[in-house]
């Protein structure tokens, strides 16, 4: 059975039963201070963060994370993305999650993806994958910004200048609008 831990904001699935992963993460010293600081950081952020296993399941996510999904914590560690979101979306997620996994690369790009309102929202995110102490790949981090208004006044911008475009045009023309 998966045990939940809650610690300042960050959700994370025990999925050892019988094992005390906290002893396995406190350190000493300059260590503990380290993670306090990367806890409050991901915990405090308006960024969606999380891990995934290989296969693609959630084990550690953000409060953001869950403002982005609208689920729990609960509800989304050691699930995948099919759970998350609809077919196609959770298809296309998973494909770029196994790509980054595969080339053992960071990569940042946009995703589109429908949010907790149901809505589509366009996400700035930043994959790359995670190694164990053989150099393997065990899964994968993700940091993911809402830029949906920032994309639509991109757009708004370029309609503009488009109008004003062929405003120009016209009046170069000499034609009139009515």
């Amino acid at each position: 059975m998966e045990k939940l831990i809650k610690t300042e904001g960050i959700m994370i699935v025990n999925d050892k039963p019988g094992k005390n992963i906290t002893t396995e993460w406190s350190l000493e010293g300059k260590l503990a201070d380290s993670r306090d600081l990367m806890q409050s950081i991901i915990g405090n952020t308006t960024d969606a963060i999380y891990i995934k296993d290989n296969s693609g399941k959630y084990l550690l996510i953000n409060t953001a994370t869950e403002k982005v999904i609208g689920k729990s914590a609960a509800e989304i560690l050691g699930k995948d993305d099919f759970y998350l979101f609809p077919v196609i979306e959770a298809t296309s997620i998973m494909d770029q999650d196994t790509e980054i996994m595969k080339s053992c690369q960071t990569k940042t790009y946009e995703e589109v993806m429908t949010d907790a309102s149901g809505e589509m929202a366009t996400f700035l995110s930043t994959k790359g994958p995670m190694f164990d102490e053989n150099n393997e790949v065990k899964g994968l981090f993700g940091i993911a910004r809402n830029i949906t208004e920032r994309k639509e006044l991109e757009l708004n911008l370029a309609n503009e200048k488009t109008f004003r475009g062929n405003i120009n045009i016209s009046w170069r023309r000499g034609y009139t609008l009515r």
